[in-house]
């Protein structure tokens, strides 16, 4: 089996912690990977909503880079673009579409077989090999109050995602050997709206402000996220509208804490609430 970590260009960009703290546990966890110089942008809505072929090409790219590797398995880490590999992968099942993508492919020397298996990082930690690694090399418990929000677009449609377990339990499962406290709220499993404050953002605004209201009557550290929109709605849009939320990061940096490493290491020292995240830490781990 050879993996590569697919991080998209909005994690590259703008939250290169996420892809930095994935590595840090597959790297604990004794699970080799690859990283790929020749991945592009998934083109996720924008050039899905534009110009479905050029949509399906772009993820087609990706894939037969991997293939021309030598990957086996990619692991992503945002909702979207799981969500796009897999749509491609689904459409080019017909013989038909598929050669006509390949017809476009030759003229970079690359061509789809259909040979890679794509995962989510919560999907993939899940599985039991992973699940059972993870377990025994916990080495500071973290004893967090934590909501969690799952990225929607992973686990959905089923006909794409070919999931078919119960999204919040499956990272519940990851969290609570970590010592972790998993307290839900009505929109675990519902969209953030990450993809509406782009589009249309009175529309996001609205999604946003339930979601805020309800994490606001919990008692919880921190919110956990698992998508780079998921994390720009709940780490850096409230303060467009002046909500105070409680400091949200990404879920693999809470385990990656938990395997030993420092927050430092894991990137928390580059958010932008890092003496309050620090602060409740220490408060934490004292506790």
């Amino acid at each position: 089996m050879v993996l590569a970590i697919y991080p998209g260009c909005f994690v590259y960009y703008r939250f290169p912690e996420y892809e930095k703290s994935t590595a840090l546990i597959l790297d604990s966890l004794g699970v080799e990977y690859r990283f790929i110089d020749d991945f592009a942008c998934c083109g996720s809505q924008i050039e899905e909503s534009n110009d479905e072929l050029l949509f399906y090409l772009l993820s087609a790219r990706n894939l037969a880079i991997a293939e021309r590797e030598g990957v086996t398995e990619i692991i992503t880490l945002c909702g979207s673009c799981t969500y796009s590999l897999k749509k491609a992968q689904v459409a080019m099942l017909e013989r038909n579409f598929r050669n006509k993508i390949n017809e476009y492919l030759q003229k970079d020397e690359l061509q789809y077989n259909g040979t890679v298996k794509i995962s989510h990082i919560i999907a993939f930690l899940h599985e039991t090999k992973q699940f059972n690694s993870l377990k025994k090399n916990i080495s500071t418990p973290f004893p967090a109050r934590v909501s969690l929000h799952v990225p929607c677009m992973v686990f959905r449609p089923v006909g794409i995602s070919r999931m078919n377990f119960d999204p919040a339990k499956t990272l519940r499962d990851l969290l609570e050997p970590c010592g972790m406290h998993v307290i839900e709220h009505q929109y675990t499993n519902r969209c953030c709206g990450g993809t509406m404050l782009a589009f249309n953002e009175s529309v996001g605004k609205e999604l946003a402000k339930k979601r805020y209201l309800e994490l606001e009557k919990l008692d919880i550290d921190f919110i956990l996220t698992a998508c780079p929109n998921c994390q720009n709605t709940y780490g850096i849009y409230p303060a467009v509208l002046d909500f105070e939320l409680v400091p949200s990061f990404f879920f693999t940096q809470a385990i990656a804490l938990a395997l030993g490493c420092s927050p430092k290491k894991v990137g928390l020292l580059q958010h932008h609430r890092k003496k309050q995240i620090l602060k409740k830490l220490i408060s934490i781990m004292q506790e």
